[in-house]
């Protein structure tokens, strides 16, 4: 289908005018361009299972799901599944959660063949799928997951004196918003209607590349080189409104609050309604004033709190911790994301995983020692040494009411000796009384005979 290209005055008619939502402690746009790292070329780390980003305070993040691949963008049906598009792998996936709680049951390929698909979003009125890469727009049917060519994006590509690269989706009362990066200095916005698919040249802006749409509350905002910036239909100046991440860094993400954000039930009020925007790593010292960290060196998540769609304070880190001090190493780098009932899902396309982070409500893990009782006071009363009295003692179950006598009959020394004396002397009775029997029978016999001789003695036996 080729592109019908009418004013940007007929088609869309988006609320960007009012309240000037510039920030005035944000910092400027350098005169000079700096140049931007392209995030996926950053080395990845290799990091132990559990390494888990920094957070804000009162809050937790776990690893979903892994081996992904290179997912650049994400997004949520009304049945509560997830899907996702890996660039490298040309896949569109459709991630399961049963359950609603944000624990991933299964993920299939639901469409294959896409060629560096960056762009997608899902129309709930017809629960179909939009997908962008290189050389189209396609739609996918959720039931079956037959795609089907809605715009084809080759004679814009032959238009161009550079094929235009990037090609983020968003979605608008029945309209496609699409993205180009055309050149290193320049990105535009289409319009398309999903009936006739007829596209229409919104705007131009004097940056690029331009990696994410989002519409919210009556605004187009997009993340655009190092900014995030609202989209007006008429000129997009340089110096118009617009809001610098860390210098050096690269945006990757936008995401505007809407009337149909759906929120997790005890997500912080303070939060509620804030721009969630993801950037790149930086290659530069960082000039980011955040509130946690006036230094966090990018490639991370921040949040901007709103109030009546204008922004209020600075940017803040909401979700860090993945890059090396040098810069040159990253075990993570947050990109993709969407925010619902369960919590904010996002994308590590350096690491292929998908990660949620929520409210910390667990209950406080149990001890691994198990408490008891404590134990009494040790005795503070001196000892006596009166003869025969007892005296309680504080913390024992031993009083005077005691069974126990006041002294021990045992005698001090060893039974051994003792009893091999008392052998020995009744040995050594023993023997003697033996002995003097003997003397006292020779005696006795002597005498006999005596008397048998006639009184006279008997010779000598010598």
């Amino acid at each position: 289908m080729r592109f019908v290209f009418l004013t940007a005055s007929s088609v869309l008619s988006l609320s960007l005018g009012g309240v000037d939502v510039r920030a005035q402690n944000f910092p400027r746009a350098e005169t000079a361009a700096q140049s931007v790292r392209n995030p996926l070329d950053i080395k990845r780390r290799v990091a132990g299972p559990r390494e888990t980003p920094l957070l804000a305070d009162g809050f937790y993040a776990e690893r979903v799901a892994s081996n992904l691949g290179q997912i650049t963008a994400v997004v949520t049906d009304n049945a509560g599944s997830l899907y996702a598009i890996s660039k490298d792998t040309g896949a569109l996936l459709h991630i399961f959660d049963r359950g609603m709680d944000g624990q991933i049951d299964m993920r299939r390929a639901l469409a294959t063949g896409f060629t560096q698909p960056t762009g997608l979003a899902y129309e709930s009125e017809a629960d179909g799928l939009y997908v962008s890469d290189k050389n189209a727009i396609w739609r996918v049917d959720l039931a079956s997951g037959t795609k089907t060519e809605f715009v084809s994006l080759k004679n814009l590509q032959s238009s161009e004196t550079r094929p235009p690269t990037h090609f983020p989706l968003t979605l608008y009362k029945g309209r496609l918003l699409l993205g180009l990066s055309k050149s290193d200095t320049t990105s535009s916005v289409l319009s398309i209607d999903l009936i006739t698919g007829v596209a229409t040249h919104l705007t131009d802006l004097p940056e690029a590349p331009i990696r994410a749409l989002s519409y919210g509350n009556g605004q187009l905002w997009a993340a655009v080189g190092q900014a995030l910036r609202p989209v007006e239909l008429g000129a997009n100046k340089m110096d118009a409104k617009r809001y610098l991440l860390e210098k050096g860094g690269a945006a990757l993400n936008v995401m505007l609050p809407s009337q149909d954000t759906q929120y997790p039930e005890n997500w912080p009020q303070e939060l509620k309604g804030a721009v969630i925007a993801a950037q790149g790593p930086t290659n530069h010292s960082a000039t980011f004033q955040s509130v946690e960290n006036k230094n966090s060196g990018g490639n991370n998540i921040v949040m901007m709190p709103t109030q009546f769609g204008a922004p209020t304070s600075v940017l803040s880190v909401f979700a860090g911790g993945f890059l090396s001090r040098d810069a040159q190493t990253a075990w993570a780098t947050p990109h993709a994301f969407v925010i619902d009932p369960r919590g904010l899902f996002f994308t590590d396309p350096l690491g292929g995983s998908l990660w949620r982070v929520s409210v910390d409500n667990r209950p406080p893990p149990k001890p691994r020692v198990r408490i008891t009782e404590p134990l009494p006071d040790a005795p503070t009363q001196k000892p006596s040494r009166s003869r025969g009295e007892t005296v309680a003692m504080s913390g024992s179950q031993i009083g005077p009411a005691s069974r126990l006598s006041s002294a021990s009959t045992l005698k001090v020394g060893s039974y051994l000796k003792k009893e091999h004396d008392e052998k020995e002397a009744a040995k050594l009775a023993e023997e003697t009384a033996e002995e003097k029997a003997q003397s006292n029978a020779k005696a006795k016999a002597r005498e006999a005979r005596r008397l048998r001789n006639g009184g006279r003695p008997e010779a000598s036996e010598d």
